[in-house]
């Protein structure tokens, strides 16, 4: 960096390097400001470079091992936005999909359909192919009583896997004439 500070790629490699070392660190204060360190690496990066997808994509994975999932999700989106289709980036926005349809999932258990319902909405902006994320969409707005979002997200979900029968079942029941309102 000394030698040439004005690189981009010299300030990612050295993000890189300290991510990887935060990786052995079992001290979570010095980890955590080794990350936060390696955040401002690939910040100084895009500053030189703003085009620059690896820095956005190295930078989420600092995030994410800090545990701020929604940070992450936007240097992997802005990665995605800069270099549509590339694998790492939609990798790691299918990571975070999981993530977050696990985490609603633990909210839909305690019946806080509200923030399942948040949860499940990022999960299906990172990924959008996600038929269990908009199904799932499709069931918390049911156990909230509103029928036409369910019905909107379980079409969403045939759509996207034809064969997905659960949603089929729902939306059969749902639009039944001999439901009872």
């Amino acid at each position: 960096m000394k030698n040439s500070p004005h690189s981009a790629k010299v300030y990612v490699y050295a993000g890189v390097v300290m991510v990887k070392s935060a990786d052995a660190e079992t001290d979570s204060i010095k980890k955590g400001k080794i990350l936060n360190d390696a955040i401002g690496k690939f910040k100084k990066s895009i500053e030189i470079y703003p085009a620059y997808t690896d820095a956005y994509l190295n930078m989420g994975v600092a995030y994410s091992n800090l545990n701020d999932k929604e940070k992450a999700m936007e240097c992997w989106e802005k990665a995605n936005a800069i270099s549509p289709g590339y694998f790492m980036a939609r990798a790691n926005l299918n990571y975070l999909s999981d993530y977050f349809l696990k985490k609603a999932v633990e909210y839909f258990n305690i019946k806080d359909y509200p923030t399942a319902i948040r949860y499940t909405e990022k999960s299906v902006r990172c990924n959008e192919k996600n038929a269990l994320g908009w199904f799932n969409l499709g069931g918390y707005w049911m156990m909230l009583g509103d029928k036409e979002k369910a019905i909107k997200f379980w079409q969403k979900a045939l759509e996207i896997d034809p064969s997905y029968s659960e949603a089929r079942v729902w939306l059969e029941k749902v639009k039944s004439p001999n439901e009872n309102n």
